[in-house]
């Protein structure tokens, strides 16, 4: 899933101690969380997706880049609430898992809103980036990959907003212009710049850079996460 990096400056995000993204309110992510806490994650993310449709709602690329710009700051802000109050409520050991079944079923949520018919290349992409963010939320549960810099977490955020973007599109029907939909495209594929320089990273050490080809060391772990992403809702030939 090739990309070109969103040219977005992210030095005001401070490195991440453990990161607590949740990416969507699954039925593991209400059964962890208090009531009350829980009714505080789906406030915030309401909070989100109203952020990424004022930037959908727009006619071109540009516009849509200029409104993203001004959002990513409160976006990244609203998200680290989310990971605060995830942090709270939901044990360590347990928070890898949880944090993958949110990831499944914002993937179900994407096929029931038929994302295929909206576009193949999209439902392609989608399903990518899931098992791309789980391998990652394993790998964050790994005790040497706690803190992470700021490049991490800007494309861990770039990921999820484009995300959001994508979902908003879909779940308003929205018609918009090619050059938008390429964008918001491009913004999901940052979560293979989030795995290259997670692996990259000085708590990874074994291994300097991510070799991103087919030759890499492929586990039963990536077999099992790529099973559960795989599956866009494209009829079989």
């Amino acid at each position: 899933m090739a990309t070109t990096p969103v040219s977005v400056d992210f030095q005001f995000l401070d490195p991440i101690e453990r990161m607590r993204a949740l990416f969507s309110l699954s039925r593991a992510t209400q059964t962890a969380l208090a009531q009350n806490s829980f009714s505080a994650l789906s406030h915030l993310f309401s909070s989100v997706r109203s952020l990424a449709a004022h930037c959908v709602y727009t006619c071109n690329a540009e516009e849509f880049s200029q409104r993203r710009l001004k959002a990513l700051f409160q976006y990244t802000k609203l998200q680290r609430a989310i990971s605060l109050i995830a942090e709270v409520e939901i044990d360590e050991d347990d928070f890898s898992d949880v944090a993958c079944d949110s990831l499944n079923h914002l993937h179900e949520q994407f096929l029931n809103k038929r994302i295929v018919d909206f576009s193949p290349e999209a439902a392609e992409q989608v399903s990518m980036c899931i098992f791309t963010l789980k391998r990652i939320m394993r790998m964050l549960a790994n005790p040497r990959g706690r803190r992470q810099g700021s490049r991490f977490a800007g494309y861990m955020a770039l990921t999820q907003f484009h995300l959001d973007c994508l979902y908003v599109v879909l779940d308003e029907k929205l018609d918009i212009e090619a050059s938008v939909l390429a964008a918001i495209l491009n913004g999901i594929g940052a979560c293979s710049l989030a795995y290259a320089t997670l692996r990259e990273g000085p708590t990874f050490g074994e291994q300097s850079l991510l070799p991103l080809t087919d030759d890499r060391m492929w586990d039963e772990e990536d077999q099992v996460l790529l099973n559960e992403s795989e599956y866009t809702g494209l009829p079989v030939t």
